[in-house]
């Protein structure tokens, strides 16, 4: 599963390069991508000329996309940069593992082999194999994705990413000499 818009920073087209390669192991395998945009033609595009649209599922944008996280097995998230990935935050909180690119950003949030794993951008083989590394293996899955929900939990929340910045804030007032009050 993938979720965000449909454009070229966010990789999707690298999602449906890999199909090929994990149908090859798991032919009924459904790779559901939540988010719209224009690159929507050209990706169903992509998947008809490769032979995997029967396996690529563009839903547009869904109001229900915490339920279909809820469903996945893997979050993936094959962008070319990121800023602060939040849909990989939301699958992290869903108890996935997520499979992403070394970025800026989602390295940041992705601990790979603990939270789940990063591959190179722009290599759909790669991303392939971290995929299906994790549907061969379920015990590894659900536990990368119980220390995503817990690093989630510790690092991610709106209330403890507010104290962290408060404290940045307060640590360069008083650097600067100012009374900082708390």
């Amino acid at each position: 599963m993938a979720v965000g818009r449909l454009t070229v920073m966010k990789g999707q087209r690298y999602l449906v390069d890999a199909l090929p390669h994990l149908l090859a192991q798991w032919p009924d395998l459904a790779v559901v991508v939540v988010g719209s945009g224009h690159l929507e033609a050209a990706l169903r595009t992509q998947a008809e000329t490769l032979g995997v649209a029967h396996a690529l599922h563009l839903v547009g944008h869904r109001s229900d996309a915490r339920d279909l996280l809820d469903a996945a097995d893997v979050f993936a998230l094959p962008s070319l940069h990121e800023g602060m990935p939040l849909a990989a935050m939301e699958a992290m909180d869903a108890g996935l593992p997520v499979v992403g690119t070394s970025v800026v950003g989602t390295a940041e949030i992705v601990e790979p082999g603990r939270t789940g794993e990063l591959v190179r951008p722009r290599d759909a083989v790669a991303l392939a194999g971290a995929i299906a590394g994790l549907l061969r293996d379920p015990a590894r899955r659900a536990a990368q994705g119980a220390e995503g929900r817990r690093r989630f939990a510790e690092r991610f929340t709106a209330d403890e990413m507010t104290a962290r910045t408060t404290e940045v804030y307060r640590s360069v007032l008083r650097a600067v000499g100012a009374d900082v009050a708390g």
